[in-house]
């Protein structure tokens, strides 16, 4: 063992021990595993780095017979690694990958490259998983192919204070009707002060969420056609026109000297009722003149799905090809389901997505209250995933674009959407073509 890898061990066990006395972390009896030498591979900072490589040692400790070698790193260069291993058939025993390429990597594979986990059920347990998000994540013609690492959801995240102070009510879930008309209670008590703020990327996320609950599709499908009506978007763009002109949502022009609500003055002044924050880093929004309290997106009462997102951190994988399938498949599922495994990892890889997992750390207060009940809520009203084409650069590029011209008040929402719909048609028809021709 390294210098380094010691000093990351030594931490991340000390780390690991701090507020579990009152946890019993009983061991599953032990399996008859064959000796075996697998190589694993991830990527992360320092801190996820200590940890997992402290996990892989009390593996060890507890099954001597297997070593397990780390081959970890920053994310820049991982994936084109992965894609020359998966080529040229040296892939680790067990791989951290990205959530979303999981099943893409598998269907266009002629031969398995992931294990099916749930072809195993003497070595891993999954009755843990949300089976509607195992299923969305990784699952692939009922094969069991990728385990998720860790739960993050979309929320809005309401500032109480602000809110008991203009007489605005966050107790019952909201339709977006009662964010507008909640929402404008800020300016009315408040002259000169917005509800909430966002930047072009949250923009895009809610008028998306809007789109998907009146269209029942999202705005790029995966086929490269477009799923919105272009009735729905012009509608949308409306929408975003009233919280402006209603003055619900602060304006464009002082919104967007900021990343995002936590670097807005405003919020940290305590003077803004409303943000969008991912569970991960909803802790950049707290401060002395805030109480956080939790919401999914709002929902219509007719809407054809909630638009919620959940999505997965990563994904860990077996190699098919692998000589040890049963020893990596036996390690995944102490990262997953051992008491001692679950502290070491703590949310390193973000909530864990094992019901078991998130209970003892919030048991042993390890778990944010606030992240855990973001998970939790939107887990029971997540969607379908987005597609990897409404995720793409130069989709985003030009929906973004669209969106300022319309806050900045340069496009009616009924021409923006006639834009959208034809440079957005046009673009994904030139993406098909290149994937095509590929």
């Amino acid at each position: 063992m390294t210098d380094k890898r010691k000093a990351f061990v030594a931490i991340a066990a000390l780390v690991a021990t701090v507020g579990t006395a009152q946890v019993s972390a009983a061991p599953k009896p032990k399996l008859d595993l064959k000796p075996a030498t697998l190589r694993f591979s991830w990527w992360g900072g320092d801190s996820r780095h200590q940890a997992t490589l402290a996990a892989i040692d009390a593996f060890m400790k507890r099954y001597p017979q297997i070593k397990i070698e780390g081959e970890y790193s920053g994310y820049e260069g991982y994936e084109a690694k992965l894609t020359t291993q998966i080529a040229s058939v040296t892939c680790p025993d067990i791989m951290q990958v990205t959530a979303a390429r999981v099943k893409e990597i598998q269907a266009q594979s002629k031969a398995p490259v992931f294990v099916d986990f749930s072809a195993y059920p003497k070595l891993i347990d999954l009755s843990g998983f949300d089976k509607s998000f195992l299923g969305q994540w990784g699952t692939l013609n009922k094969q069991v192919i990728g385990l998720p690492t860790g739960l993050n959801s979309y929320n809005f995240v309401f500032n109480k204070k602000l809110c008991d102070a203009a007489g605005i009510s966050i107790s019952k879930q909201w339709t977006y009707e009662d964010l507008v008309v909640e929402g404008s209670k800020v300016n009315k008590a408040f002259p000169g002060e917005y509800f909430f703020s966002m930047s072009t990327d949250q923009t895009a996320h809610l008028l998306h969420n809007y789109m998907r609950q009146y269209a029942g599709d999202q705005l790029a499908k995966d086929d490269y056609t477009i799923g919105v009506s272009k009735d729905i978007i012009a509608k949308a763009f409306a929408y975003y026109r009233r919280l402006l002109d209603e003055k619900v949502l602060e304006p464009l022009e002082r919104s967007s000297l900021y990343e995002d609500a936590s670097k807005n003055p405003k919020w940290i002044a305590g003077k803004q009722g409303m943000a969008l924050a991912w569970a991960s880093t909803v802790g950049l929004l707290k401060n002395d003149n805030v109480q956080l309290v939790a919401a999914t997106f709002p929902i219509e009462p007719k809407a054809k799905g909630t638009g919620t997102v959940i999505n997965p951190t990563q994904s860990f994988t077996v190699y098919a090809k692998s000589k040890n399938i049963e020893a990596a498949v036996a390690f995944l599922d102490f990262l997953y389901n051992d008491e001692e495994a679950v502290r070491i990892l703590n949310t390193q890889r973000s909530v864990p997505p094992v019901e078991k997992a998130r209970k003892i750390l919030a048991d042993n207060r390890l778990l944010d209250p606030l992240v855990q009940g973001m998970v939790d809520m939107s887990l029971k009203k997540s969607d379908v995933p987005l597609t990897v084409k409404i995720e793409n650069p130069e989709v985003r590029k030009v929906y973004f674009d669209i969106i300022e011209q319309v806050g900045y008040g340069k496009l009616k929402p009924d021409a923006a959407a006639d834009q959208l719909t034809v440079r957005l048609s046009a673009l994904l028809s030139d993406l098909k073509k290149s994937e095509a021709a590929k």
